[in-house]
Formats: C-alpha cells, structure tokens, sequence
C-alpha cells in the first residue's frame, strides 16, 4: 500500500512528471500536452509518494458555461501501472471534483468506454451529455455523384460558436468557450476545423480530414431542415465525406444513445427559467477531447 499525497502541480518537475505519465498511458505527444496546458489555462494534480514519484495524475480545465455555471473538465486521468487497482485515481478525482463543487461550478469527465460509466457513477458523477454517433458506408457510384456534392466554407472558431449555438437553442447544451474552440481549431490537422455546409445547412467540426474511416466530430444541422427530411443529417455526412474524397463516414450529432459525458454538482433547478420542452437527460456537450 502507496502513502501518498495529493496536491496541485507547483513546480516544472512535477509538470515533466505529469506529462511523461499522461503520454505513455495514452500515447499523446508531449507537444499536445503543452499546447492545452497553455492554451487551456489548464492545472495539473497529482498523486506523489514521499520519494516524488507521481502514482496518479489528472488535468483540469475550463470547457465552458452550462446554465450559468462554470464547467470544468477533468481530463487524462491516469495511474503508473505498478500503482494501479488501490483506488489513487479515485480518490485523487473525488479531490478535484470537490474543489470544483465547492467554488459553485460542475465538474464533468468523459469516460473512455461503457464499462466507466459504473465506475465513475461511485464517485457521484450521473451521466449527463448524450449523442448519437453514426458509421455509413456509402460505396458511391457515378450515378449517385450529384446527390453527393455539397458546399464547404471554412469558419472561424467564433463564427462556429455562432452557429452552434444558433443551431443548438431548443436543446439543452454545454456553451464551449473560446480556449477551447481556438484549441480544437489549432489542433486540426490542416489548422481549418469548422465550416459551413450549404451556405447554412449545417456546421461539422472534423480534426482530420485524412483518417479512414472519415470522422467529422460535431455534425449540427439548421433545425429548419429536420422537418423537411429525418435523414438530412446522412446526406450532409455523406457529401462531407466524398468532398473529401472518402467513401464511408462516421460522425456524432446530438442524441441519446452514447453517453459522452458525466456530471457532477447541482443540476436539478436549472431548467426552471427556461422554455425548454425536451428532455433535460439528453443534454448535449460536443467534441469532448477524445
């Protein structure tokens, strides 16, 4: 059994420790980890033994606004493998989690798969933020080319945050702050991120427009046109897709099936002020960093 401390990163040494953790567990660079500490305003915490080994590492930062309150993301939440299954990294997010609460904000992490769900749920968090994610193959062929085509303009972050929040006014939502989205635009694989479809159809996040199977992170579709045809959504992925010269498609958009995010804190009372008519359980986040 480890005897440790947990405490806020305070010197460049725990932060190159932090870092070296949260790399060789989930295989990121160390220059993405520096640029969403600086550009997120991000804190580090840690889990560190009496000889200055970090056991267990978590990083926090401000996502955005949710009914009023601020929302602060726990993220790359990890533990050396010669420390894990003694409950570290619990005890080190229920540390966080609480130092978030008590300051009135909500704190929300996203599990990596299914199986979390249960675990984080001991830990006070309820699922909270839903979407539907969808994989079509499309095999297109000459004749269905036409149908395909679609109109691409690049936004900038705060042009996309426009839209999206447009798009997204009858559904309860995570308002993403401008760190994050300048983040998300910066991180893109050819520093573009956002655009609009159709000249107002849509908006689609997608970070790599190279990947197979194309992945477009946020697809929101103008409510206008849900009521013209409940597939719009699929026929805008797909010409997204073959724009790009690809001929399947995966991509989220607002729904209920995969739990993208949990919540922790008091949610109960803020739909009172609102003209709100859905189902506040299938609020919506967004791209979550993945």
């Amino acid at each position: 059994m480890y005897k440790y401390e947990i405490k806020r990163i305070e010197t460049q040494k725990e932060y190159e420790g932090l870092k070296y953790l949260w790399c060789d567990t989930f295989g990121d660079n160390t220059s993405f980890v520096d640029d969403l500490y600086d550009s997120l305003k991000a804190t580090g915490y840690i889990a560190i033994d009496g000889k200055g080994s970090i056991l267990s590492a978590l990083t926090l930062y401000k996502a955005g606004t949710y009914y009023g309150k601020n929302v602060f993301v726990s993220y790359a939440i990890c533990t050396a493998p010669n420390a894990r299954g003694q409950g570290i990294a619990s005890r080190l997010t229920s540390h966080v989690k609480d130092l978030v609460l008590t300051n009135g904000n909500l704190s929300i992490l996203s599990p990596a798969e299914k199986s979390l769900i249960n675990f984080y749920s001991k830990l006070t968090y309820k699922p909270a933020f839903f979407c539907d994610e969808l994989y079509l193959d499309q095999y297109l062929d000459q004749s269905s080319l036409s149908q395909q085509q679609v109109s691409l303009e690049l936004l900038t972050p705060s042009e996309y945050s426009e839209y999206r929040e447009k798009f997204l006014s009858d559904t309860p939502h995570m308002h993403i702050n401008d760190d994050l989205l300048y983040f998300v635009h910066d991180q893109s694989a050819d520093k573009s991120g956002f655009f609009l479809i159709n000249k107002g159809d849509a908006v689609c996040t997608i970070l790599n427009p190279f990947e197979t199977p194309f992945f477009i992170s946020e697809l929101l579709v103008n409510p206008l046109l849900n009521s013209f045809s409940s597939e719009i959504d699929e026929e805008l992925a797909c010409g997204i897709a073959y724009a790009y010269g690809h001929k399947n498609v995966r991509y989220r958009k607002p729904g209920s099936l995969y739990c993208q995010s949990m919540i922790a804190g008091e949610i109960e009372n803020m739909y009172e002020d609102t003209d709100l008519t859905v189902n506040k359980d299938s609020a919506y986040f967004g791209f979550p960093l993945d």
